[in-house]
Order: structure tokens, then sequence, then C-alpha cells
């Protein structure tokens, strides 16, 4: 059995700078180019790959890097910071929004994909899947693969779910239309057992506030510090499950500015 840990980003702006046109909200969930290259030095020294190297199990690191929308900050920020490196890593692309204004086109994308970047999915739109009906949530997952196998010319193998939200039965779904990985927003480490059954990743998201000593200690996996942000989760789920994703995010945005992710 091989171990991970999976880290997760969305926006990157240059130092001292916003990114063109982002949403004050979505302040929380970017990082400077500097923070970027403090933890691509850290996945450097402990070796890292795409997701579907790991699920593959020809990954002998401990360490991935997953960006999360599509954001054209991955390619105008993070992609030469990783050339640099030589840091492989994953971006899940929400299909729909692709060539709009802040997000990736379709040759960044393509260009990504010829350095050795995994290309992967996050849906058509940026939607919750479980706020939707079982049939357009089934389209979230298997069109949103279509598009991008049909953009790369390469099979697509794995999904996250906006919000790391999801039911089970997405994950046989998933599982059934040929993905090989599920990307959840649950923290801690993940196991792969080398099986044929599809892979349940968890990730542990990195945002603006944290400071080196934090993302050291959680690219190096801590125990403590894995735990503790299991429970923070565990514990955030609860008022989830009673107002109601769509209530919780205006309460949330209400009281601390952020946007879902």
């Amino acid at each position: 059995m091989t171990t991970a840990v999976v880290l997760t980003l969305h926006g990157v702006a240059p130092d001292n700078k916003t990114i063109a046109g982002q949403d004050v909200s979505a302040a929380k969930y970017t990082i400077t180019r500097s923070t970027l290259i403090e933890i691509a030095n850290l996945l450097k020294a402990r070796k890292s790959c795409p997701l579907e190297a790991f699920v593959d199990d020809t990954f002998d690191g401990n360490t991935i890097l997953t960006f999360d929308d599509g954001l054209i900050s991955d390619y105008s920020e993070a992609f030469p910071v990783l050339q640099d490196k030589g840091i492989k890593a994953t971006f899940f692309i929400t299909t729909e929004n692709v060539g709009k204004p802040g997000y990736m086109n379709q040759s960044q994308i393509i260009e990504l994909a010829r350095y050795g970047m995994e290309i992967a999915s996050h849906g058509l739109q940026h939607r919750y899947l479980v706020n939707l009906s079982e049939s357009d949530a089934r389209r979230e997952i298997q069109d949103s693969k279509e598009t991008l196998q049909q953009l790369l010319g390469k099979p697509v193998t794995s999904f996250a779910p906006v919000g790391g939200h999801y039911m089970s039965w997405m994950i046989g779904f998933s599982r059934d239309v040929g993905y090989r990985a599920f990307a959840t927003m649950i923290p801690g480490r993940t196991f792969n057992s080398r099986s044929d059954d599809l892979l349940v990743v968890r990730r542990n998201h990195i945002q603006s506030h944290h400071r080196s000593p934090y993302i050291s200690s959680l690219a190096a996996g801590d125990s403590f510090l894995l735990a503790r942000n299991q429970i923070r989760y565990s514990l955030l789920s609860v008022p989830k499950r009673i107002l109601g994703l769509d209530s919780y995010d205006r309460l949330k945005r209400i009281l601390t500015g952020s946007e879902p992710h």
C-alpha cells in the first residue's frame, strides 16, 4: 500500500497584487506566487506527481499538488513555477468556464497537458452536485469528462466535485464512466491499496492565511495536524447538514466574506 498527502490550491496571484477581475471574497483562497514557490520547493524535496500516477502506483513520493477551477492564474503564475521546479500537478477544470474571462482557454490547457500535467474534471459548471437532480449531477460528472477527452485526445481519469460535496452513488457512477480517482475535500492522508476500484482521495486545502510552518507540516503529513483538520471538517459538516449548503454559504459570506470553492 502506498500513501500520499494531497494539497489543493485555487488562485495564485503575483506578489503584492490581486488577480485581475477576481471577486474580493475569493482572496481567502488565493496564495501568492512566493508561497507557491515555497510549496514547490517542499514538493521537489519530497518528490511529487499528478494524481493519475499515484493511482497507477508509479509514484514513490508522498505529496501531490492539485489546482481547482481552471483559473487563468494556473497558467500565468503556477505553470512557470512548476516548470522551473520540474513538478507535475493535477488541474481540475470546470469545462463550461474554459475560455471565459479569468479562466484558461483550450490552448493553455492543452499546453499544460503536453508538459505532463494531468487535466481532470471539476464538472460542467461550478455547482454543488448534491443540490442537483440525479440526472443533472450525472451529466456534470460524465459530460465534463467527455468534453475534456475530446479536447485532449486522451482519457480523463480524475474527478473532483465542487466543494468536495457528494453522495455515495456518485462514487460508483464515476467508476462506471471511467474515472479512477474521486477527489473529495476531506482532509487527511490518502491510501492506495492498488485495487481496481475507484480511489477516493482526501485533499488538504491551502489558503492565503496559511504560513510556512503550517504548510511545511501539512506537506510532511504531520499526524497531529491532519487529525486536527479532520476534526474541524467533521464539526463544520454539522451546520452544513442543518442549514443546507446554500444557506451555510450565505452565512459564511456574511461572517467571513468567502466564497465556496
